[in-house]
């Protein structure tokens, strides 16, 4: 789901590099790297938020719009700014970056926890072995 998301950015950011409109530069631009953190939190909360709702646990129903102003708030932008700042890089470049970095990071979020869930699948296995 993460992964569909993110091509979903992707194509919106080439659509939005195919316009011939100039985009101006934002009187604040949140820069690649924070951008690209911002971008890696929401991917995060959504797949936490998703696979909490798939388990068998009680929904949360807080919509996607209160954990985004969480994440806001939490690097001090507007979600004004943050969207100028998507909108320029798809324009002007630099959004390609912005999603490596996201890419990057969420691999190697997922390899981390894939390498802890065989690791705890190897752990029972000998523990019922044990038995």
């Amino acid at each position: 789901m993460i992964i569909k998301k993110i091509l979903f950015f992707i194509s919106i950011s080439i659509l939005f590099s195919a316009c011939q409109e100039q985009v101006k530069k934002p009187d604040e631009l949140i820069p690649i790297e924070t951008l690209s953190e911002m971008l890696i939190d929401m991917h995060m909360v959504d797949g936490i938020v998703q696979v909490h709702n798939n388990s068998r646990r009680e929904k949360v129903e807080l919509p996607k719009e209160y954990y985004d102003s969480v994440i806001f708030r939490t690097y001090g932008y507007a979600d004004s700014v943050f969207r100028e700042s998507i909108e320029y890089y798809s324009v002007h470049g630099g959004i390609q970056e912005v999603y490596t970095l996201v890419l990057d990071s969420l691999n190697t979020h997922h390899a981390k926890l894939e390498q802890m869930r065989k690791r705890r699948i190897n752990e029972q296995k000998k523990e019922r072995q044990k038995k």
